[in-house]
């Protein structure tokens, strides 16, 4: 079986781990400069030794415990990394490269090394062989003073969803009425609509080494309308209404949309003084993400939340009456 020497330096960002070239028979390698394309590391000093060496003759060379004599490659008493079970294998910079801060950095910053992958040809092409793991600059590659491997760690899916979240801030639209909300009045259909709540645009997230992809959306559910009134005989709140998503978009709408139906005037002896009902919206929305790729064994790849916009603005109605005489009668008279 061929035998291969797995020895290496950076250069350019590619370790290259490959069979060193024949000597001249004195003991001399290529050293670290390129031969034939690949690069090398030298060999530790050669020794005398004796033994068979390639092809016969006599010279200096590696022991071999089968006795004889010979000229060859040039040899050391000395050990270096061998991997005799696979084709030539690199250690090769992940392109591109993980974000600053992940954990596959160990600490370390690009400045200080590169976060690299042994991959070997097979035969039937180059596949990855172990994990992503960081080497410093001027480190040997595996084999000549291995860097210890650092194992990624696992995907943090709370983390990747907060990320997210913090992505999709809640919307806070405007609260409107009319037709004409200078002339509200009692008995009479007021609509009332959300300025600014349209739906954000879906975002997408990868944890550091690309192993998730999360996409996130944020969808408006449903408006909840305070009119603001009561009963000036019982001082009862008036009964909220409920708005759909698609109801509460609409401007001006035709009655049985989003909107409500005042009963009583907003007088200053009913309102303290103010001569206006206070109308509020409680808007909720819902966060959703669906998850894809190497998702963690036992963690959802789906999921929600709902979510609620900011206070809105209260809207200050005043509500008057038509009279079959003399008109629209405000809500302050």
């Amino acid at each position: 079986m061929t035998r291969l020497i797995a020895a290496a330096v950076l250069v350019g960002g590619l370790w290259l781990a490959e069979p060193p070239a024949p000597g001249d028979g004195t003991g001399g390698g290529c050293g670290v400069i390129s031969c034939g394309g690949q690069v090398e590391v030298p060999l530790p000093n050669p020794q005398p030794g004796t033994g068979a060496g390639n092809d016969g003759g006599s010279a200096q060379g590696k022991e071999n415990p089968k006795g004889g004599t010979g000229s060859g490659k040039s040899g050391s008493n000395e050990e270096v990394a061998v991997d005799t079970d696979r084709t030539p294998c690199v250690t090769e910079a992940v392109d591109p490269q993980p974000n600053p801060g992940a954990a596959v950095w160990g600490g370390h910053t690009p400045r200080d090394g590169r976060v690299v992958q042994k991959r070997c040809n097979t035969g039937a092409g180059w596949v990855a062989d172990g994990p992503w793991f960081f080497l410093a600059n001027g480190t040997p590659a595996p084999g000549v003073g291995a860097a210890v491997p650092v194992q990624p760690p696992p995907v943090d899916m709370p983390e990747l969803i907060a990320r997210a979240r913090q992505s999709l801030p809640i919307p806070t639209p405007g609260l409107a009425y009319g037709p004409d909300r200078d002339r509200v009045a009692v008995n009479f259909w007021t609509s009332i609509w959300l300025i600014g709540a349209e739906n954000p645009a879906p975002i997408t997230v990868r944890d550091p080494l690309g192993r998730v992809t999360l996409t996130a959306r944020l969808e408006l559910v449903l408006v909840t309308v305070n009119p603001g009134e009561r009963d000036p005989q019982t001082g009862a709140q008036a009964a909220a209404v409920e708005c759909s998503a698609a109801t509460a978009r609409v401007v001006n709408s035709a009655e049985g949309g989003c909107g409500y139906t005042y009963r009583w005037r907003s007088l200053p002896a009913r309102t303290a003084g103010s001569g206006t009902w206070q109308m509020q919206a409680t808007v909720r929305w819902r966060f959703s993400w669906q998850a894809t790729g190497a998702v963690p064994a036992g963690q959802p790849r789906q999921g929600g939340e709902d979510a609620t916009s900011p206070n809105l603005p209260l809207a200050a109605v005043s509500v008057g009456e038509w009279r079959t005489a003399g008109g629209f009668n405000t809500g302050g008279g």
